[in-house]
């Protein structure tokens, strides 16, 4: 049903641009370990009309392995 739903209404992706970004309370390691704090501001553009999309804070962490 639902891809039923999909195929007549074809909705539309929405656009996501990076305004602006700054990178704060970095620390490279002598073992080339780098730690830091990336801050991006992210612009969203919904070409549906029908939809709407919502969201306060997204949060996104990266935690690597440590490589020896």
């Amino acid at each position: 049903a639902l891809l039923i739903a999909w195929s007549f209404d074809k909705p539309k992706n929405p656009i996501f641009s990076i305004n602006q970004a700054a990178i704060n309370d970095y620390n490279l390691t002598s073992n080339n370990l780098l730690n830091t704090t990336f801050t991006l501001i992210v612009k969203s553009h919904n070409l549906d009309p029908k939809y709407t999309i919502k969201y306060n804070n997204i949060t996104v962490s990266i935690f690597p392995g440590i490589y020896n």
